[in-house]
C-alpha cells in the first residue's frame, strides 16, 4: 500500500512540474514580502525565472485582481506596460544569466478586502514554436485599513486602466482646527508649501511650473491640479513621479517622495477649442502617519483656440516694391472703408499674398476664423489680403499678433500706405516720427 501511495505521489509531483515549467526546465515562481497588506498599502514582490540557455524573444506577463495596481522597480531590460488588468514585460533579447529576478510593487485600493491570487505566465520561442510556462498562483490577504491610512484608486484613461498608478485620498475630514491649518495659504504644521507659476510660451501654449518645498516628509506624496476636459496636458519634469491624467484632474504621484528638500514639476497645457482653465492645485503628503494637504492658490488662463493651417497655396514671398503701380486697384479698399486721403499714413496688416486666383476674402475667413472684415487688392500680379486700419504703428503691430496667436496666421505682417500709395514701414514711421515695435 505504501508503495502505490509513493508511486502516486511521484507521479502528481511530476504532473504539476510539467505543468508550470518547460520541456526544458524554464520555471517561474513568485515571492511576496508578506502574505497579508492593509488596503491602500503597498506589497513588495519578486518574479525568479529560471531560463536556463534560453534567449532571443520573450514575454512575462502577470494578471492583476480587482483593486490591485502596480509599479515596476526592477525590470532587467524588459519593455513594460501596463493594460487591461496586466502588467507585461517583453524583451527583445533575454538576459545572459541562467536565472534572473524582476521585482515590482504591488499598490492596493482603499477599498480592497479578501484574499487576492495572482496568476503568472512565461512565454518564449524555442525552435521557432510559442512556449508557455504558468507560474504557481500566489496567494495573499488584503484586511481593511487603519482610518490615517491613504487609499489608491486605480485610474482609468478611456476606460483603460493608465499605466501608471493615481493616488486619491480618502482619509475622513479632519478636525476644524487641522483643516483650517492644512486647507489655507498659510503654511501647515510642518511648513511644507508649494506654489505654481503660470507662463505663455508662444502661441496658445503655457508652461505650469510647481515648485513644492516638503521639509523632510517622507513616503506617500501627491500633486493635483483640477482641469478642464479637452485640454491637452503634457508632463515635462515629472521629479521622479508617476504622472496621468483623467478625471478632470492631472496627477503627480510619489510611492516615496525623493529625499530632495524640494519637489519641482512643470507640465504644459494647450487646447484646440476657446476655453477658460481654472486650476486648482493640491499637494497631498503624510505626516506622522497623519494625511495632510496643502492647497494653492486658484489661478485662470484663456486659451483661444488653435487653427490647423489651411490647405490652401502658402503665401508667396514678396518684395516691397520700389516703384508704386501706375494705377493701383482701390475695390477691397472701398469694401472695408478704407479709402484715404493722399498724405495720410495708414497701417494693416497683411495676412496673404497669392497668385492663385481661387484663394478669396471669403475662404480666408472660413479657415482662419476671421470675424472682421478682409479687404485685398490686385498688386504686381498678387491678390494681396489686409485686415484693420491704424493710425499708430503699435496697433498695428498688436493686431498683427492677435492674428499670429488667436487665428494662427504666422505670416501675418504689417504694411503701411501713404494715401493710395504702399510705402516701407520704415517711411510711414519716419513720416510719422513713431516708434518701431519688435
Amino acid at each position: 500500500m505504501i508503495k502505490y501511495l509513493f508511486i502516486l505521489i511521484n507521479s502528481l509531483a511530476v504532473f504539476f512540474y510539467s505543468l508550470y515549467s518547460g520541456d526544458n526546465g524554464v520555471t517561474v515562481s513568485g515571492t511576496l514580502a508578506s502574505s497579508s497588506v492593509k488596503a491602500g498599502q503597498e506589497l513588495q514582490i519578486e518574479i525568479k525565472i529560471v531560463k536556463g540557455s534560453m534567449a532571443g524573444f520573450a514575454k512575462f506577463q502577470l494578471e492583476l485582481p480587482d483593486g490591485v495596481a502596480i509599479k515596476e522597480t526592477e525590470n532587467k531590460g524588459a519593455n513594460y506596460t501596463y493594460s487591461n488588468g496586466a502588467g507585461k514585460w517583453v524583451w527583445a533579447s533575454l538576459p545572459a544569466e541562467n536565472d534572473f529576478t524582476i521585482k515590482m510593487t504591488l499598490i492596493t485600493s482603499g477599498e480592497a478586502s479578501g484574499t487576492k491570487t495572482l496568476k503568472a505566465k512565461f512565454s518564449y520561442v524555442e525552435d521557432n514554436a510559442k512556449q508557455v510556462v504558468e507560474m504557481v498562483p500566489t496567494t495573499f490577504s488584503i484586511t481593511p485599513a487603519d482610518d490615517i491610512e491613504t487609499a489608491v484608486e486605480i485610474p482609468t484613461i478611456n476606460n483603460e486602466p493608465a499605466p501608471n498608478v493615481a493616488v486619491r485620498d480618502t482619509s475622513p475630514a479632519p478636525p476644524p482646527a487641522v483643516q483650517n491649518a492644512v486647507t489655507s495659504n498659510n503654511e501647515p504644521p510642518g511648513k511644507v508649501s508649494a506654489s505654481r507659476t503660470v507662463t505663455k510660451i508662444g502661441g496658445n501654449e503655457f508652461v505650469v511650473k510647481v515648485n513644492i518645498k516638503k521639509d523632510g516628509t517622507k513616503g506617500f506624496a501627491r500633486y493635483s491640479d483640477d482641469l478642464p476636459e479637452g485640454l491637452i496636458v503634457k508632463a515635462v519634469k515629472t521629479d521622479g513621479s508617476s504622472f496621468s491624467v483623467g478625471d478632470g484632474k492631472l496627477k503627480f504621484v510619489w510611492v516615496n517622495v525623493p529625499n530632495e528638500e524640494e519637489l519641482e514639476l512643470e507640465y504644459t497645457i494647450n487646447s484646440n477649442k476657446p476655453m477658460r482653465v481654472d486650476m486648482i492645485g493640491e499637494y497631498s503628503y503624510l505626516e506622522d502617519n497623519q494625511s495632510k494637504k496643502f492647497i494653492l492658490p486658484g489661478e485662470s488662463v484663456i486659451l483661444e483656440a488653435t487653427i490647423d493651417v489651411p490647405e490652401i497655396p502658402a503665401p508667396a514671398a514678396v518684395k516691397e516694391e520700389p516703384k508704386p503701380e501706375k494705377e493701383p486697384t482701390t475695390q477691397a479698399r472701398l469694401e472695408a472703408g478704407m479709402t484715404k486721403n493722399e498724405g495720410k499714413v495708414d497701417y494693416h496688416v497683411q495676412i496673404g499674398a497669392f497668385t492663385n486666383a481661387k484663394v478669396d476674402a471669403a475662404k480666408l475667413k472660413r479657415k482662419f476664423k476671421v470675424l472682421e472684415t478682409i479687404s485685398s487688392e490686385m498688386q504686381g500680379g498678387f491678390s494681396k489680403f489686409m485686415v484693420g486700419s491704424h493710425d499708430v504703428y503699435q496697433g498695428a503691430h498688436d493686431h498683427r499678433e492677435v492674428m499670429k496667436n488667436t487665428n494662427g496666421i504666422k505670416s501675418a505682417f504689417v504694411v503701411a500706405y501713404n494715401g493710395s500709395k504702399r510705402i516701407t514701414v520704415q517711411e510711414a514711421l519716419m513720416m510719422t516720427n513713431q516708434k518701431w515695435y519688435k
